[in-house]
């Protein structure tokens, strides 16, 4: 079976499964105040679900613990994944049953992967995030989107 003409479709999988991430939960935090300890889930983009009694996403605010700088990240880090994402698609859609650019969608996976480390090691320096106990799988998914994408850059022979 010759891997080279389904390339396309590893990158259109990556893509897909980058916005996959963009879409759930990426990090638990622990926020605390005098009447109650809670965790929140934290999207990528900057949304939380802060209140406990709403279980919707809305947009991160100071109240909620974070600082702008977070948020900044955030919107950062999706706009790269989503415009890696985008462009996997259209390279992948292009060279279906061909070839796709080897060092285009070397340079996606990479942008992908380097975001979604970005976006860690951001959430590493807030205080409160909890890595030990449970992590969402949406900081996973820009990872195995990217890989796929990667692999994808070596199956074609040029």
């Amino acid at each position: 079976m010759d891997l080279k003409k389904f390339a396309w479709l590893f990158a259109i999988i990556g893509g897909i499964l980058a916005i996959i991430g963009l879409c759930v939960p990426a990090a638990i935090r622990t926020v605390s105040n005098i009447l109650f300890t809670t965790d929140i889930s934290v999207w990528i983009i900057g949304f939380t679900n802060y209140d406990p009694e709403i279980s919707i996403p809305m947009i991160i605010t100071l109240e909620s613990g974070f600082d702008e700088d977070f948020l900044v990240l955030g919107i950062l880090v999706f706009i790269l994944i989503l415009v890696g994402a985008v462009l996997t698609f259209f390279v992948g859609w292009k060279a279906k049953g061909g070839e796709i650019s080897r060092w285009l969608s070397l340079i996606i996976g990479v942008l992908i992967i380097a975001a979604a480390i970005c976006w860690i090691i951001g959430s590493e320096l807030i205080e409160g995030f909890d890595w030990a106990d449970f992590t969402p799988v949406g900081i996973f998914f820009p990872f195995i989107g990217g890989a796929l994408i990667l692999i994808a850059s070596f199956l074609p022979g040029e």
